[in-house]
């Protein structure tokens, strides 16, 4: 996969869902498949590279804190899909 291969759609997707973990977990890492199984090419483009040019942001964490304490708890998980659930309802009716 490459980034041209990605449509606006899954784009917007990508950056709500980041943008809403980001803001409930600041500092939270956001990584691609293939920054965690380098044998990957997915998704087609570099995620860090990608947050830091779109959001500014930047990860305090690195490939090495991926099983650190300061990851998302089950609990959180269920705040970020609920919070998205109610941005993506919202966007529907605008």
């Amino acid at each position: 996969p490459t980034s041209d291969s990605i449509t606006d759609a899954q784009w917007k997707t990508f950056d709500m869902i980041t943008k809403t973990m980001t803001q409930l977990k600041p500092g939270i890492g956001i990584f691609g498949h293939s920054d965690i199984h380098h044998e990957s090419t997915c998704p087609g483009f570099d995620v860090d590279d990608y947050m830091k040019d779109k959001f500014g942001y930047v990860s305090a964490y690195t490939d090495k804190d991926l099983e650190s304490g300061q990851a998302l708890t089950a609990e959180e998980w269920l705040l970020v899909f609920h919070i998205l659930q109610q941005r993506i309802l919202h966007q529907q009716v605008e």
